[in-house]
């Protein structure tokens, strides 16, 4: 909510409706997020940081997974290792490509398999009505 506030929007909703078109956001998703009723996950964490930062907040990913509250009951030593590790994922997953992965054979085996021969349908007998 802060990074909101300081981006200059008074409401989810206002943030929501300014969000860019390619990325728009559900309003009931960000919302939820804001209150901490959904988890917020770290691609989600990004996008929101880099919309309001482009407007003026100045808000990092870690500010909006770990707001102000959550890290005054964090000790500094589990901060710093929470940052760490964060930064590291957020650097491995530029490095990656952005297409979804292949899936193996495995896992394609199901939905490209034929389709199984159940043998001749049974013909079923109208029931009578009393």
């Amino acid at each position: 909510m802060a990074a909101r506030l300081e981006a200059g929007f008074t409401s989810a909703a206002k943030a929501v409706k300014a969000s860019p078109a390619r990325a728009k956001w559900k309003t009931s998703t960000y919302a939820a997020h804001e209150r901490g009723s959904r988890t917020i996950g770290q691609d989600d964490a990004e996008r929101y940081a880099a919309f309001f930062s482009a407007r003026g907040a100045r808000v990092t990913p870690i500010d909006i997974m770990f707001p102000e509250e959550t890290r005054q009951r964090l000790s500094a030593s589990s901060l710093a290792e929470l940052e760490r590790l964060l930064k590291r994922s957020i650097e491995a997953a530029r490095e990656r490509s952005l297409a979804p992965p292949a899936l193996d054979a495995q896992q394609q085996g199901a939905s490209k398999a034929p389709f199984p021969d159940l043998g001749s349908p049974t013909k079923l007998k109208p029931r009578k009505r009393p």
